[in-house]
């Protein structure tokens, strides 16, 4: 036997014995299942709770209506969830963690891990995932099904980074920032009040002629063009957002204060929104200081504070966005 065959023969016998011990690894033998992370028929899935080793959680349904809730009251930010929903339906297992990432990464599951259970329409459990960190790389995060003794790698073929930071559990954190989305053909009424001057309040209530009342209830002329122009205005409105941090009994200060204006929405289907706006006053962070004669502005001209039914986080609202709706009855009743 030539020296040249020999080694042929021995490369390919230490090729042999790799393959057998690589492929008798614990992932290979394990349950399918517990290797597949994502979920295909994400349309299936009717709830998801997300809760982290340090007490936060939070728990997303899913109305027969299709519309996501966030703890079973307040609607969610659609994009946050589709985002969440894509996740879970296009990750991948990228490669088994390495053995000297093993122990540290149970270790990390066990202590830092998200717990994130998967329901059907029939609350029956679909998966539960364990999420863990990123790799060191950042290209990869740690992962793990329960029922499973081992961790995985996972990605999102495509995509750079890693996937933690879409499994929040902060409640707060998955609650939409939308007001007001009503056509103008959807609105059945609109009254605003103004509780430091109640003359300028008035109501629209909204018909093929629109009417105007005055905060007595009185009816005074409109002109039609005007009123269909303002109804109009209340779509897709969304406030800047939550407003975290502050110093102990500020939020419930604000809420026990006099408001602005309170602007009250009846659609079409008997639902009810109330906005509750109170004036900001001007902080380092404000961007007008000065009044035209320049002299210290005490409020705030770009920005509110806002309180939504009787949701008691507070959230800022930009004039921007908002301030057309602010009309008093004056600007109507001199439409006639």
């Amino acid at each position: 036997m030539n020296k040249t065959l020999k080694i042929l023969l021995v490369v390919a016998l230490i090729a042999g014995v790799s393959y057998y011990f690589i492929n008798r690894k614990p992932w290979t033998t394990l349950k399918s299942e517990l290797k597949d992370f994502s979920v295909q028929d994400t349309a299936s899935v009717y709830k998801v709770f997300i809760a982290d080793k340090r007490g936060g959680k939070v728990t997303l349904n899913k109305t027969e209506n299709k519309v996501w809730l966030v703890n079973n009251n307040i609607e969610a930010d659609v994009n946050k969830v589709n985002l969440l929903l894509s996740t879970l339906k296009d990750v991948q297992v990228l490669r088994p963690v390495a053995q000297n990432e093993f122990n540290s990464t149970i270790a990390f599951m066990s202590t830092e891990g998200i717990k994130v259970e998967l329901y059907n329409k029939n609350n029956d459990i679909i998966k539960t995932i364990y999420v863990g960190t990123a790799t060191p790389e950042q290209t990869g995060t740690f992962m793990m099904i329960e029922g499973s003794s081992t961790p995985f790698v996972c990605h999102i073929p495509g995509f750079v980074g890693y996937l933690t930071p879409r499994f929040f559990s902060h409640a707060l954190a998955w609650q939409s920032k939308l007001v007001f989305r009503q056509t103008e053909k959807d609105i059945s009424k609109v009254s605003l009040s103004y509780p430091q001057n109640p003359a300028d309040g008035f109501s629209i209530e909204n018909g093929e002629s629109p009417i105007l009342k005055d905060a007595k209830g009185q009816i005074l002329p409109i002109e039609k063009g005007f009123a269909k122009y303002y109804l109009s205005g209340f779509g897709n409105l969304f406030f800047e957002g939550y407003k975290e941090g502050l110093p102990a009994g500020f939020k419930d200060s604000v809420r026990h204060s006099t408001p602005y204006c309170v602007i009250t929405l009846n659609d079409k289907n008997n639902k009810e929104t109330k906005l509750y706006t109170y004036y900001t006053k001007v902080d380092s962070q404000t961007k007008q200081q000065e009044d035209e004669q320049g002299n210290p502005l005490i409020i705030d001209r770009e920005k509110y504070w806002g309180f939504l039914n009787n949701d008691t986080n507070l959230f800022v609202m930009q004039k921007y966005n908002f301030g057309r709706l602010f009309k008093t009855l004056g600007e109507f009743h001199s439409k006639k």
